[in-house]
């Protein structure tokens, strides 16, 4: 585990390549946001311990029939057809 000072805000840049590339370099990473709980804003933390990574439609060699994005855009998959580096994790 890095020490804390080695940590920095990734960019998008580092996760500009492909998902095969992108995926081992997030383990160890670590996700932080705020929530309001009973009133006050508390700060969460999460280790990335596990990443999976998929080639999609059109990205690899050959589609990945693990991708959820293998058949085409869908309401379902569009952020995988977005920008790289945005969370919609609900």
């Amino acid at each position: 585990m890095p020490a804390p000072e080695a940590l920095r805000r990734a960019t998008r840049d580092d996760v500009g390549g492909s998902a095969v590339e992108v995926a081992p370099s997030l383990l160890g990473g670590e996700l932080r946001t705020v929530v309001v709980e009973h009133g006050r804003a508390v700060e969460v933390r999460v280790r990335i311990t596990e990443v999976e990574a998929y080639h999609g439609q059109g990205t690899g060699d050959r589609a990945d029939p693990g991708s959820h994005a293998r058949m085409g855009r869908t309401a379902r998959n569009a952020t995988m057809w977005g920008s790289r580096g945005i969370c919609t994790c609900t």
